[in-house]
């Protein structure tokens, strides 16, 4: 179990954070929770996902979350997605999305809806 969240919770504000947390997926799974800073509801899922990483054993070894603002680093979080993802964050509204990055790829963009929340991360993490 991680011992402490903030090595394992990242807020990525500007362009250099984002850049240094896609370059620490050359050695961890790196989850960015991609979301509108206004959205109430997106802020909440926050401590449900740190919730997760800290039930893994040695978390801060294996894993770096991070919650990104669309609104701060939008242009690359849009410039990261496959271009066939449908995906358009001007349109997105409040749903979160969630990219997992594995040696500076995103293997895989999440795009959740209303769905229950421990089933959507146990499919992202496991």
């Amino acid at each position: 179990m991680a011992k402490y969240i903030s090595k394992v919770l990242i807020k990525i504000e500007d362009d250099q954070t984002w850049d240094s947390m896609v370059e620490q997926s050359e050695t961890k799974l790196v989850v960015i929770d991609c979301h509108q800073e206004w959205c109430g509801n997106c802020e909440a899922i926050l401590p449900s996902l740190s919730r997760v990483l800290l039930d893994y054993d040695n978390a801060e070894d294996r894993f770096v979350y991070c919650a990104a603002s669309i609104g701060k680093v939008g242009a690359k979080i849009q410039a990261a997605l496959p271009a066939d993802s449908n995906i358009n964050l001007e349109k997105n509204g409040c749903l979160p999305i969630f990219a997992v990055f594995r040696v500076r790829v995103l293997s895989l963009p999440v795009k959740l809806s209303v769905t229950p929340l421990h089933y959507s991360l146990k499919h992202v993490f496991l």
